[in-house]
């Protein structure tokens, strides 16, 4: 059966349900998890949302892979850091491409904050995945449901 290599464009959102994530404190800010077909992340991006700030430090995301659903993101599972300098205002991309990083079924990505901006900037993070067709949902921690 031949398979569409086809790639998506993703919004984390936060765990309010909401897709726009506060950089104004650090913490985790939002997470996407992969349900049937394993995915590659091949790149992810953080959008400046914000109309009326401009950060005054440099807000550092950290990109995790949570092996787990649920599971608290720790450094050592860090794919990549994505830092908007001071002084980028509404408009303004971060972005990290080249990832290849492959996401079961019930495992995660994570956005999280490891620096925080000095005004409540108000973010996208999108990640860019190509669907991995090869193992469509062969993973053991998957059952049936009648």
């Amino acid at each position: 059966m031949a398979y569409p290599h086809d790639k998506v464009e993703v919004i984390l959102t936060a765990t309010d349900g909401n897709n726009i994530l506060l950089a104004s404190s650090t913490g985790e800010k939002g997470r996407w998890t992969c349900g049937f077909v394993p995915h590659i992340l091949r790149a992810v991006a953080v959008v400046h949302r914000a109309t009326q700030v401009t950060n005054a430090t440099n807000e550092i995301w950290s990109i995790r892979h949570a092996t787990k659903a649920g599971a608290a993101s720790a450094t050592g599972q860090q794919i990549s850091t994505l830092t908007f300098p001071s002084g980028k205002a509404q408009g303004a991309v971060a972005y990290r491409s080249g990832l290849n990083t492959k996401v079961l079924p019930g495992q995660e990505i994570i956005a999280h904050v490891t620096t925080a901006a000095g005004a409540a900037t108000r973010n996208r993070v999108i990640l860019y995945l190509e669907p991995s067709w090869e193992q469509p949902g062969n993973v053991a921690a998957m059952v049936t449901s009648d």
